[in-house]
């Protein structure tokens, strides 16, 4: 399963290259055929680019881009200001072997975040194959320094990536949150999952 990963990536990325070549007419048509296509762009910031271990996700090390807090088109909002239900892509991973992008989702609340405030994290890779999700609550929040913290309990995928003999693990976390989500890291103690026994 491992070797087939990254096959099947290269052939989408190969698909959707070719699409863009059938379809786009001239460089101003590129925006809205990837629009169509589904792969819009993203406003990224790779100055504030950070190193982050996501070995825990059988992803090993690598770099954390976030997704700039911006209202130019491509960029996000913070979410510390999320309504309840609407879900933002917070930043790209990537190292030499792949590529994971971060969602967070504000299950619960009522206008501004406070403590006990639910999120729904999610880790896709670029396919769209889930490789983590994680529910969890606001601890702690500070809206004039955009500083919070929230507790996440997650369960990574392997889905064929890394090394297929580490066992699947249960995570607790406390993500870091800081300058209203524009950086936002986990600190993670992970254990391997409990197998259900069948009978």
């Amino acid at each position: 399963m491992s070797a087939e990963y990254p096959i099947r990536k290269q052939e989408r990325e190969d698909s959707l290259i070719d699409q863009l070549q059938a379809r786009a007419t001239n460089p101003e048509s590129l925006e809205a055929v990837c629009r169509e296509l589904g792969i819009e762009s993203h406003l990224f910031n790779v100055f504030l680019a950070i190193n982050i271990d996501l070995s825990h996700m059988f992803l090993g090390q690598g770099i954390m881009i976030p997704t700039m807090i911006s209202s130019t088109p491509g960029g996000r909002q913070s979410i510390l200001e999320l309504k309840a239900g609407e879900r933002v892509l917070t930043g790209v991973f990537v190292n030499g072997k792949t590529l994971a992008l971060r969602y967070l989702t504000r299950e619960t609340g009522e206008s501004k975040v406070a403590p006990g405030d639910k999120y729904y994290e999610e880790w896709l890779s670029r396919s769209g194959n889930v490789l983590s999700t994680g529910f969890g609550k606001v601890e702690t929040v500070d809206h004039s320094t955009g500083n919070a913290s929230i507790r996440l309990t997650s369960s990574p995928r392997r889905l064929g990536i890394g090394d297929i003999n580490l066992p699947d693990m249960d995570c607790e976390c406390t993500a870091v949150v800081i300058l209203w989500s524009l950086l936002c890291w986990a600190d993670c103690d992970c254990k391997p999952a409990k197998t259900k026994k069948i009978g």
